[in-house]
């Protein structure tokens, strides 16, 4: 694959080759694809409760907050 722009995503056919051409994602066995799908659905439950991976940005999610909360009180 070729690098990406920071923050550009993969789309859905590129996704599904990487899937199919990744030898360690081929033959899984039951106990694996729960795995992988409890570690799926734990990402997409923090995704959506506005879980950062770290707290720096947390922190820049907050300044951000702040920063526009002020600029709409100021005008």
């Amino acid at each position: 694959m070729v690098a990406r722009a920071p923050g550009s995503k993969y789309s859905l056919v590129q996704l599904r080759q990487m899937v199919a051409e990744d030898p360690a994602l081929q033959n899984l066995d039951d106990q694996a694809k729960m795995q992988l799908k409890d570690e799926l659905r734990r990402h997409r439950a923090e995704k959506g409760m506005s879980v950062r991976a770290t707290n720096a940005a947390a922190t820049r999610d907050v300044h951000a907050t702040v920063d526009r909360i002020i600029r709409d009180v100021r005008d």
